[in-house]
């Protein structure tokens, strides 16, 4: 996942200040701006910005601790509605129940319109009729066929396990269809890059290097000396030089009170190949629920090839379908039906996306857990025997890539063994581990 650090204003914005106040909230003894920073992942800048303009609001009680650091402990008392905000409420509940309205329609519609009777499946089903004896024959005489029908059916069906064959949540049926139809939103922490990396600088003394961040992030030596000079301006670090010519970047404001990973698992490493971005899936519906979800908009979209021609006949024939009243009558149900049939291939684009982006990041979790192998020796892998065969790199596209990016040489010893070498990586971690035991101090 060649993802950047995101760029940061000098300023906190009002989602910047309520990240914050609930950071604080959670915390009720009190954060230094050095624990806010590693675990908002915010900029120095933001958290002293977004300090200030709650220190206006809310009554703040300033404390030390034996470090000398400033610990800010708050009281977020209960604020009063005004009439600006009682409006807002108003307006939004209102918002709300409409939307919930339309939810329940729609759902109630597509849900009723495929378990009422068998007479939906015959109406929507006559415009194809004659392809179904077809279906039915190749389905039975061709192999190839019949995977590939079971290939589709997976596409519409597959979700969670129910407790139960026919398993079918009435009581949710607004979520089940809109997650259907839609696709869940997927729970992403835009800053969740910033946090497993200030969370490591945190606990190695306020010291990195590249290496340290390629392995953090997956990314490049190129990437991550870019990716640092961010890093050193938007949470006020230092850069010094080892007499080994190696940087060493310092962040002496990234020092909290109660160090802790920002990790999913705090009993894996922090680095990337222990924390790869998981695949989505589309939604949490019971497979149960998508089976029926799925008809339920196959049999809307078929009622619009046979309805809309019939609805536009008896426009032109009948003097109701004339009149103003039957003007409208048949717009509606038109434009209704039109709207419905639209389910189906907003299903199948929004999944066919989710597919590729998947097959995507599986490709780079691969890439990810290969890495692991270098990390783990940090100087030279095998990567091939001339005296065996059956040694040839399985992965040859990952050697290449991470040959380039990581900065690595090709050797070879006495006996002819074929090395990668990743001089740079071993150095850099070598060097930064010397310097955060020694505790060195930024050179001016």
């Amino acid at each position: 996942m060649d993802k950047s650090l995101s760029a940061k204003p000098l300023q906190a914005t009002p989602q910047d200040i309520v990240a914050i106040q609930e950071t604080l909230q959670k915390n009720e003894q009190g954060l230094t701006p050095a624990d806010l920073i590693v675990r908002t992942g915010l900029s120095v800048y933001q958290v002293q910005d977004a300090l200030e303009e709650l220190i206006k609001t809310h009554p703040c009680r300033l404390q030390a601790n034996e470090k000398g650091e400033i610990i800010y402990q708050f009281d977020f008392l209960k604020e009063k509605n005004t009439l600006n905000k009682l409006i807002g409420k108003v307006w939004g509940g209102t918002k709300n129940a409409v939307i919930n309205f339309v939810k329940w329609r729609v759902s109630n519609d597509l849900y009723k319109n495929y378990g009422s009777s068998l007479i939906n499946w015959i109406i929507a089903l006559a415009p194809i009729s004659p392809l179904i004896p077809f279906y039915f024959l190749f389905k039975k005489t061709s192999p190839s066929f019949k995977a590939k029908t079971e290939e589709i059916k997976n596409f519409f069906y597959e979700g969670e396990t129910p407790p139960e064959k026919d398993t079918f949540r009435d009581d949710n049926i607004k979520k089940i269809a809109f997650d259907f139809i839609f696709g869940e939103k997927e729970k992403i922490d835009k800053l969740d890059l910033e946090k497993r990396i200030l969370s490591y600088i945190d606990l190695h003394k306020g010291k990195i290097t590249t290496a340290d961040l390629i392995m953090l992030t997956g990314w490049s030596f190129e990437k991550a000396e870019q990716e640092a000079s961010k890093l050193m301006v938007q949470y006020q670090g230092n850069v010094y030089v080892t007499e080994e010519g190696i940087i060493i970047y310092d962040f002496p404001q990234v020092n909290s009170q109660q160090k802790v990973w920002h990790n999913a698992n705090p009993y894996l490493s922090p680095y990337i190949w222990d924390n790869l971005p998981p695949l989505r899936k589309w939604n949490s519906n019971y497979s149960s629920e998508n089976t029926v979800m799925a008809k339920a908009i196959v049999i809307q979209f078929l009622y619009t090839l046979f309805f809309v021609p019939l609805w536009l006949v008896l426009i032109k024939g009948s003097l109701f379908g004339s009149s103003f009243f039957g003007f409208i009558y048949y717009a509606f149900w038109i434009a209704l039906s039109f709207a419905y049939s639209t389910f189906l291939p907003t299903f199948i684009i929004g999944k066919y996306k989710m597919l590729k982006e998947n097959k995507k990041r599986k490709a780079q979790n691969d890439y990810f857990s290969f890495l692991k192998n270098i990390g783990e020796e940090k100087e030279a892998i095998l990567l091939h025997n001339p005296y065996s065969a059956d040694q040839e790199p399985k992965n040859e596209d990952f050697y290449n890539k991470v040959l380039k990016e990581w900065q690595g040489e090709i050797k070879s010893d006495a006996q002819g063994t074929i090395l990668y070498h990743f001089e740079r990586l071993a150095k850099e971690l070598a060097i930064v581990e010397r310097e955060r035991k020694e505790n060195t101090k930024p050179t001016n």
